[in-house]
């Protein structure tokens, strides 16, 4: 049984977007992960506040501006339905599409505590870093598919115990975009999906062009579906927030297939039919979500 302990999640560097009327819009895997992503997408920010701080937090937002920002300390419910002490900084923005414009906070929140148990850790890597003379660079490179095979191969030659989870992703009605807006549209489109896949999965893994419309990304460290989880809802929200700014597309969609090395399957292709599945799966209901595969419920597949 995996271990879900929430614990392991206090908040750090936690972000999210919400609208004025001050629903989430996006957040990243760390903010996710601690309101719980059962009810994280769409839900209302001020559910998260306790009753006490919320008025303060309104207030706070309601004489904010464009351009202006705030620091305040509120105690937010956790997925647990306990209340943490948070330190979280506002800031308010407008953002100018081709047909209007739309005012938006930005919060990042930490949990004060966690701050402070992790402050020692957060200089020591600091120090390291400085006298290493350099920082890791996110991986910026678009791998070809054998070349995100080799890497696969490896990863389990290093390690026999490797987990890796595969992630096919498709931007819903492509087609849609390319025959309204022309190749070089699409293309941006798909540029910025691609940028925002490898921001969020920084030095974790690796991503490739499958097709001309599919994208998959290859991430160590989130098989355990708490992990997961926050992690694709990140993504998909992200994606489509990213996708508002760059390229004035309102309401895109994401759907993904999912597939876990060596859950699924300890064979890469036994693991890519599985994915092809997935993403199948999701056209049939609806598009617009994402689909892990899970064999009671999708069907074991034999090679």
């Amino acid at each position: 049984m995996e271990n879900n302990n929430i614990e392991k999640f206090e908040l750090i560097n936690g972000q999210a977007v919400i609208n004025l009327n001050y629903n989430v819009i996006t957040a990243n895997e760390e903010m996710y992960r601690f309101i719980g992503t059962s009810t994280a997408a769409g839900i209302s920010f001020l559910e998260i506040i306790h009753q006490v701080d919320l008025d303060d937090f309104i207030d706070v937002c309601h004489h904010l501006r464009e351009g202006q920002e705030s620091d305040m300390v509120v105690r937010m419910r956790r997925a647990d339905n306990s209340y943490r002490w948070i330190l979280v900084h506002i800031a308010r923005f407008r953002l100018k599409t081709m047909d209007s414009s739309v005012d938006y906070f930005e919060l990042y929140a930490s949990d004060i505590l966690a701050l402070r148990k992790h402050c020692s850790v957060l200089s020591q890597k600091l120090f390291e870093i400085e006298h290493a003379g350099k920082i890791s660079n996110v991986n910026n490179q678009i791998y070809t598919e054998d070349e995100a095979k080799e890497y696969c191969y490896n990863l389990i030659k290093n390690d026999p115990s490797a987990e890796f989870t595969m992630i096919l992703g498709e931007i819903d009605d492509l087609d849609s975009y390319r025959k309204l807006k022309g190749n070089d549209f699409t293309e941006s489109v798909i540029n910025t999906a691609l940028e925002t896949s490898r921001r969020i999965m920084g030095d974790r893994g690796i991503i490739y062009m499958k097709d001309d419309e599919h994208f998959i990304l290859i991430v160590n460290g989130i098989n355990q579906e708490v992990n997961l989880r926050p992690f694709l809802e990140s993504l998909r929200y992200r994606i489509s927030w990213d996708e508002m700014i760059a390229n004035s597309v309102d309401n895109l969609t994401l759907s993904l297939g999912v597939v876990r090395y060596p859950q699924n399957g300890d064979n890469l292709r036994l693991c890519a039919t599985k994915l092809a599945k997935a993403i199948e799966i999701c056209h049939l209901r609806g598009k617009s979500k994402y689909i892990i595969y899970r064999e009671h419920l999708h069907g074991n597949i034999t090679l």
